[in-house]
């Protein structure tokens, strides 16, 4: 487990060099629930922490590219065994801005990457591993003249991709965050 926590924090440090540009940085809270037994396993509520940093190079008209840096932690209560987990990821994420708008911009968002988990089980779910991918999608608004303040609602899966015998895959049909970029 510790070589993992290494690779990811040295995939981390490869981006500090980015901080020598102009960047965007965001901080976000997130809750998230199965929505009445639509997620995988049922029972599912729990929230997490979002770190985006987004350097202004990368970001082309309406669409903008950035880095997510999150920690999660679930829990389902549908199950005795395997109640909850705790996710640390990283993943690229790309938003495309539409409709520009003083009072409130629309966007859909996709990220697609890796997480570690605390654990390979998590209520009826045998995830196959500790190491999984982490895929996003949904939309959100930003709101105020300087467009700094977003919310969204978005759908988040964690699988294998079948790499192992045991993908059995977590996830979450109802994602809602409130954040703010600096």
């Amino acid at each position: 487990m510790k070589k993992i926590y290494s690779l990811l924090l040295a995939s981390s440090v490869g981006l500090f060099p980015l901080t020598g540009m102009a960047l965007q940085n965001g901080l976000s809270l997130s809750y998230g629930t199965d929505a009445g037994s639509l997620g995988e396993p049922s029972g599912i509520m729990g929230g997490g922490i979002n770190y985006l940093m987004q350097p202004d190079s990368w970001q082309w008209g309406h669409f903008s590219l950035g880095f997510n840096f999150s920690y999660g932690f679930w829990k389902t209560t549908d199950y005795p065994d395997y109640q909850t987990l705790s996710i640390y990821a990283v993943a690229p994420e790309i938003r495309w801005s539409f409709l520009n708008n003083a009072v409130a911009t629309p966007f859909l968002v996709g990220s697609f990457g890796g997480a570690v988990l605390s654990a390979d089980n998590f209520g009826d779910r045998q995830l196959g591993s500790q190491v999984l991918f982490q895929s996003r999608g949904g939309f959100g608004f930003t709101f105020g003249s300087q467009q700094k303040i977003y919310a969204s609602l978005e759908v988040m899966h964690y699988s294998d991709a079948s790499i192992t015998k045991n993908n059995g895959g977590v996830t979450i049909p109802l994602l809602f965050s409130v954040g703010a970029l600096f």
